[in-house]
Parts: C-alpha cells; sequence; structure tokens
C-alpha cells in the first residue's frame, strides 16, 4: 500500500478501541469476544481491551484462549474488584485511540457495530454515539418486561440527551477532559458523562444501526437490586450538580404508580382471563411493583441517610437534562392534570 493510500485509510477510518469491563460472567463472555472480533471494521484500526475486575470464576481463562485467536489488537487486564466505573476507567487509561466504544461483557455486538457507530461522527460537534439496545433473547416474561417497558430504550434516553454506555462510543479526548467515569457514584454513570460532554460544548448523536444483543435481567432480586441502585444513584447525581431532590414530589410519582398498579390489577386479571389473554398481561403489573418499590427505596434511602457527595459539585447549568429539576410538590397537580385531560 502507497504512503497517500495509507494515509486516506487512516483518514476514513479513526483508530478505535473497544472497552469491556467484566465481573464473574466468564461463561458469557466467549460470546461478546466473537461478536467484536468479527467487525466489518478495518481489524489494523480497531482493538479490544478487556477489564477483567476480580472475577473468581473462568474469566481468566476464557481470555487466556481467546488471546491466542484474536485477529485484531487485544488487551486484557486483572485488577481487583473496583466496580463497573473504576474497571472502565482502567480500560480508557489503556487506550490510545481517537474514539473508545463501550459495551457489556453480557452483549453480542453485530458485525458492523463499529462502522456503523463511526458514521455517527459527522462532525466535530458530534462528542459521543449511542446504538441501538435490543433483547438478545427474551426467553421469560421479565425478560420481556424489561424489553417493553424501554428501561434500557438507547432512543428514550436520547430524547432526554443521555446515553447507554452499553452501546456507545465516546472521543477519547472528551474522555480525558472530563476524567472518565466517576467512581463516586453508584449508578446513573451514563448520565454523568452525557452531561459532562455536553458542557464542554459537544452534542450527542444517536446511530439506530448500531445494535448490540444484551441479555436483560432474568431474576426478580436482580431487577430488585438494579432499580434500588438506580434510585440512589439518581439522588447521588443531583447533589453532584448541586441540585436539590424534592423528595416528596419525586416518591408521590412512584408510589403513585404502585398505587394505580395495584387497584387496577383486579381489573387488569378480569380482562386477561375474559378475553383469553396470555399469561405475560397478568403478571407484568407485578413486575411494575417491584421496578418502582425499588426505585423509591433507593431514592427516599439516599435522600435521608446518603450524606453529601465526595466529589467536587459542580455548578454548571445542566437543565438540558429534564429529570435533574427541582420541582416543587404542588407541581404534581399540573402532571395530574394533563393526565387527566389527555385520557378524555
Amino acid at each position: 500500500m502507497s504512503s497517500d493510500s495509507g494515509e486516506q485509510h487512516a483518514g476514513m477510518y479513526p483508530t478505535v478501541s473497544v472497552v469491556v469491563p467484566t465481573f464473574n460472567r466468564g461463561a458469557r463472555l466467549s460470546r461478546c469476544l466473537d461478536s467484536l472480533v468479527n467487525q466489518t471494521y478495518p481489524k489494523d484500526r480497531y482493538n479490544i481491551i478487556i477489564v477483567n475486575d476480580g472475577s473468581h470464576d473462568t474469566t481468566e481463562d476464557v481470555l487466556r484462549e481467546f488471546e491466542k485467536k484474536a485477529t485484531c489488537g487485544f488487551i486484557w487486564i486483572t485488577q481487583e474488584n473496583q466496580g463497573i466505573a473504576g474497571a472502565t476507567n482502567t480500560g480508557i487509561a489503556r487506550s490510545t485511540a481517537d474514539v473508545i466504544c463501550f459495551t457489556g461483557d453480557d452483549c453480542i455486538a453485530e458485525s458492523d457495530w463499529i462502522t456503523n457507530l463511526m458514521r455517527g461522527f459527522t462532525d466535530d460537534s458530534v462528542g459521543a454515539v449511542g446504538g441501538r439496545i435490543e433483547s438478545s433473547k427474551p426467553v421469560t416474561s421479565l425478560q420481556r418486561y424489561v424489553e417493553d417497558s424501554g428501561i434500557l430504550n438507547q432512543k428514550r434516553f436520547m430524547l432526554h440527551n443521555k446515553l447507554l454506555s452499553g452501546n456507545a462510543a465516546y472521543r477519547r479526548r472528551i474522555l480525558a477532559d472530563i476524567h472518565g467515569f466517576d467512581n463516586l457514584l453508584v449508578a446513573c454513570v451514563d448520565a454523568d458523562i452525557s452531561i459532562k460532554t455536553q458542557l464542554l460544548g459537544y452534542r450527542l448523536q444517536y446511530a439506530p444501526d448500531a445494535v448490540v444483543y444484551h441479555d436483560h435481567p432474568d431474576t426478580l432480586k436482580g431487577l430488585w437490586y438494579r432499580s434500588c441502585r438506580n434510585g440512589k444513584g439518581l439522588v447521588q447525581l443531583h447533589k453532584k450538580y448541586g441540585i436539590h431532590y424534592n423528595l416528596a414530589y419525586n416518591t408521590s410519582i412512584f408510589l403513585f404508580r404502585i398505587l394505580r398498579t395495584v387497584v387496577l390489577y383486579p381489573f387488569t386479571l378480569a380482562s386477561a382471563v375474559l378475553s383469553g389473554k396470555e399469561r405475560y398481561v397478568m403478571i407484568r403489573p407485578f413486575f411494575e411493583v417491584i421496578r418502582s418499590g425499588g426505585l423509591t427505596l433507593g431514592i427516599v434511602r439516599e435522600t435521608l441517610w446518603g450524606g453529601e457527595y465526595r466529589g467536587d459539585v459542580i455548578s454548571s447549568r445542566v437543565d438540558f437534562i429534564e429529570f435533574l429539576e427541582d420541582k416543587p410538590f404542588f407541581s404534581l397537580w399540573e402532571k395530574v392534570r394533563k393526565k387527566i385531560t389527555r385520557s378524555y
């Protein structure tokens, strides 16, 4: 290849690192790695960086075996457990690429995933690109609920100027400027780096053709734990940005959802039985109560007993993120009025 064609190749295909933190998912990690190594993106323009965050299963065996057959750059690091944010930051620190892509160890990427993410960087104003997250195999009613409820719907998150890092790509220089992921947040780290990227003047882009398939939670315990953690992380995020979290307003919303679901359940059940609807319709309300209850508990615990945010509080305006608002309790009436109006 001539030097001119080599420069053109480099210009068309920025260098990419795919960073994947992993913990005790050796069995699933193999599927993820197979999908990442079989990308259509030029093999000499991307590498894979796996951070083994203190796993005590077969993860290291999987990584050693994969290292022998990897057809692109492959780096793996083992460290003591630091959590997903700390593990991701370790991977970021090992990268020298132009762009860093993120996905999970329980995800399978389509073969053109990197290519389609990179196409989202249409100009220099785009700081990050997020792709679509689909259910890998919604074989259980709970996994179907997670898919239907939009908990991992990237398009929905983009409407609120946030990206889920389970399928996202950021310019590495931006990640350096914002100091990567925040180790002090137990959740909502995705929202945090989305906010900080936009505070630097960059915008987010959605790339629906960049698809990964995710193993949605398949146990009630997993749904409950995730919801509690997200509730806690949400309050921590408010503290970080110096925004009051109105406990009365926000918990009233979630408690209303629970009450409405419980009160309407006999009608839902009767309708499902009489019309011969599938079993999923009968048990979906139960999943909604578990999720809303977990969020409420996490919010209450962190608001009342979580203490101050231990890092530097950011005082910049973040009114482009809808949920970071200090709403008075009486504004609930306006929310209720709109719902009543829409229903007629």
